[in-house]
């Protein structure tokens, strides 16, 4: 790979990190659509993991997620990417490589583990009210629930770039 290669592929990461970034700040200021922002925003890593690889992605998503918490007046929509939907594009291919069911319990077991930790510091680190057991059911039915949606989401997206958007953007010509 030549020094213009490298050059090109760290400018277009650098791009996808200040445009996540652009996201999770937005998402700061409208607190009814902050999620949805937080998953948008997870879509430039996953652009860049289909372009480019793995390290830069990861170099985008840790970009984001330390300058939108820095950034962000309101620190939940970085912090729901910094736990949530910022990492998770990036690791579904290996979970995907598993049967359904084996992969899919892993995610769950996943989404489970990283929501039981938010959970728990939101009470003890944050001091909030710790809710009753059917609202906790609640959140974790609801939550798996999105979740899978998520998850189906991100596969037809990447569909969806590679059928129609991949040929009209010529990435590829961009990175030689």
């Amino acid at each position: 790979m030549t020094t213009s290669q490298k050059t090109k592929r760290i400018v277009l990461s650098g791009i996808m990190a200040s445009l996540a970034t652009a996201v999770l700040v937005l998402a700061s200021f409208f607190n009814m659509i902050d999620l949805t922002l937080t998953v948008v925003a997870s879509f430039f890593p996953l652009f860049i993991l289909l372009e480019i690889g793995r390290p830069y992605a990861v170099g985008v998503y840790v970009s984001a997620s330390i300058l939108s918490l820095i950034l962000a007046p309101s620190k939940f929509a970085p912090a729901c990417f910094l736990l949530l939907c910022g990492y998770y594009p990036l690791i579904k291919p290996f979970l995907d490589k598993f049967k359904i069911i084996v992969g899919y319990l892993l995610k769950l077991l996943l989404f489970n583990a990283v929501l039981t930790v938010i959970l728990v510091l939101g009470t003890t680190v944050l001091g909030l009210p710790k809710d009753e057991t059917a609202i906790e059911i609640g959140i974790y039915l609801l939550g798996n629930f999105t979740f899978v949606i998520y998850d189906f989401c991100i596969l037809q997206i990447v569909r969806f770039y590679f059928a129609k958007i991949r040929q009209r953007l010529k990435v590829d010509k961009l990175l030689k």
